[in-house]
């Protein structure tokens, strides 16, 4: 290697090449990219922010922060690198110099962190040279009595005036950023209590967690119970038991089979989780069974807002991968449903004309207003039926809830609307859910439906798909999250990149209709023009390792 590419620490020159698909997609929708360059401080390389030109820039003022576009733009010749700004809920955990060619070290500290990112659930990415690792949350925050760093630990945790350089090199391709559930309390309580004084000391007693002169079956389970108490997940409890124990040299005990799961399944049976941002569930209720009566006749069903799609008070995916478009195809569809005109047009799905709400929390008021414009310009929809038929809720940078569009959809009465379409979900789900956790996403959408039965429309959530290829997935498996985000809806739509340029395939399982075949969406010649291509085949989905001719 070139001498001038090293540094005084034998250390190569930082890389500022990345992979932008491998990043995650809540956080290029966040504007918090920065620009940075290489630099060198006492002989040593760093990581200086910068701005377009390279002039060095502060990473706390907001005005130098970029959108991902942006970022892209300024980094098309590789002479600068991305950085995502930290705080504001964004926590970002670093590991230093604990692999080798991307394999963890077979240590306590490599077979503990080798453990904690196969279920920490958030976003991973491996470093430029292969030793290191990046997660960051959102909608989280560093526990209170961890410190960011300490000497001779592996590990630093930032929540503010820090920004992390990014590759993409992602650990897991299919993961977002997402919010904390207690992963980041496990370990940090390895490496950064504030009252630790050393790696090899067994831990001191800290806010009740442990005990001083009591033995140590009753401080694990007082350790134990004050986990479950903030609202851990008793999988990443055993966890932080185990390695507790290990700490104190109890690695015996740790290692019987029945100890640790006996005790946080006993201390799970005994308190009561209260985790932040989450409702107590309510008491049990007794409810009254009805006899069925066949009747004479078949019962009539609810009434189509698309034929052969969706219903009023159905609950409606609307999924699409990236470069499909799904924001201007929800666009084109409320067209078609304000003017009663059909989705994409007369020769496709025929539709109830209605009266719409689309909230949108993702583009900015004059975004939205120019969309709709050119689409319904494009489709001929006369601004009247537009005024008349369509309202518009600009909700980015309101921090809008589904409780909020809960008493809203109130006030507004029963009936008012038939169709409510929310883009995008991920900006909708509260503080302390997880889109990865079956449990959280059945009560994301237990929501949705009352908000349905309350008024009477039919809710339609956008929704992001699962990274990497989709090629050979069922429909049902395509939406990013956990399984109950496509098995709790009535109607799961995917829209994914056809083989040809300009081409979308539209797929589909509905509860309430006979399954829609597959059918090809051609943007030709550009956006916002639909139509229903019939002569290419829907099954031939792109593939990124095709060739530029097929």
């Amino acid at each position: 290697m070139d001498a001038k590419a090293v540094d005084k620490n034998g250390k190569g020159r930082p890389r500022t090449q990345f992979r932008a698909d491998g990043i995650a997609d809540s956080m290029k929708e966040a504007d918090r990219w920065i620009l940075w360059k290489v630099g060198e401080r006492d002989g040593a390389w760093t990581k200086v922010p910068c701005d377009r030109t390279g002039r060095p820039v502060s990473v706390t003022d907001e005005a130098n922060w970029l959108s991902w576009t942006e970022a892209l733009e300024a980094c098309e010749d590789g002479a600068l690198g991305i950085g995502f700004v930290l705080g504001q809920g964004w926590v970002g955990v670093d590991f230093d110099k604990v692999a080798k060619d991307r394999v963890l070290e077979d240590t306590p500290d490599g077979r503990f962190i080798r453990e904690w990112i196969g279920r920490c659930g958030t976003w991973c990415e491996w470093s430029p040279s292969g030793t290191g690792l990046h997660a960051i949350y959102r909608g989280a925050e560093r526990p209170e009595w961890s410190a960011n760093r300490r000497m001779g630990t592996p590990i630093e945790v930032y929540d503010a005036a820090r920004f992390f350089t990014v590759t993409g090199d992602a650990v897991f391709p299919d993961r977002d950023a997402n919010m904390d559930r207690g992963a980041l309390a496990a370990v940090c309580d390895r490496w950064l209590r504030k009252e630790a004084v050393g790696t090899v000391e067994a831990p001191k007693a800290a806010d009740g967690l442990l005990g001083g002169s009591e033995d140590a079956s009753a401080t694990d389970w007082k350790f134990v119970c004050a986990a479950l108490q903030a609202g851990t997940a008793p999988i990443v409890v055993e966890s932080m038991l185990r390695l507790k124990m290990e700490r104190e040299n109890r690695g015996d005990k740790a290692s019987r089979a029945d100890y640790i799961p006996n005790t946080v399944a006993k201390a799970a049976a005994t308190v009561q989780a209260t985790p932040r941002g989450r409702p107590l569930p309510p008491a049990p209720r007794i409810l009254e069974p009805k006899p069925f009566e066949r009747p004479e006749y078949p019962v009539d069903m609810r009434e189509p807002l698309v034929e052969g799609l969706f219903r009023r008070g159905e609950i409606v995916n609307w999924i699409g991968s990236s470069k499909t478009g799904k924001s201007w195809l929800l666009h084109r569809l409320i067209m078609g449903l304000i003017s009663g005109t059909g989705f994409p047009n007369k020769r496709g799905w025929f539709t109830r004309q209605s009266r719409v709400l689309l909230v949108d929390n993702e583009l900015h008021e004059e975004t939205i207003a120019n969309r709709l414009h050119s689409t319904s310009g494009q489709v001929q929809v006369p601004a009247a039926v537009c005024a008349e038929r369509l309202e518009v809720l600009s909700a980015r940078g309101q921090c809008m809830t589904l409780d909020d569009l809960e008493a809203t959809l109130e006030a507004k009465g029963q009936g008012y609307y038939d169709l409510v379409a929310v883009d995008a979900l991920y900006k909708m789900i509260p503080a302390g859910l997880d889109e990865n956790a079956n449990a959280d996403m059945a009560q994301l959408y237990n929501q949705l439906d009352r908000i349905a039965l309350k008024s009477g429309a039919a809710v339609l959530v956008v929704h992001h798909a699962t990274k990497g290829v989709q090629t050979g997935k069922s429909v049902m498996d395509i939406g990013a999250g956990a399984g109950a985000i496509g098995r709790a809806t009535d109607s799961h739509i995917t829209f994914l990149r056809h083989k040809d340029e300009g081409c979308i395939v539209m797929q589909a399982e509905t509860r309430s209709f006979k399954r829609p075949e597959p059918v090809v969406l051609s943007t030709l010649p550009a956006w916002p023009c639909l139509a229903i291509d019939t002569e290419r085949d829907p099954t031939e989905l792109w593939h990124p390792n095709q060739k530029p001719d097929e």
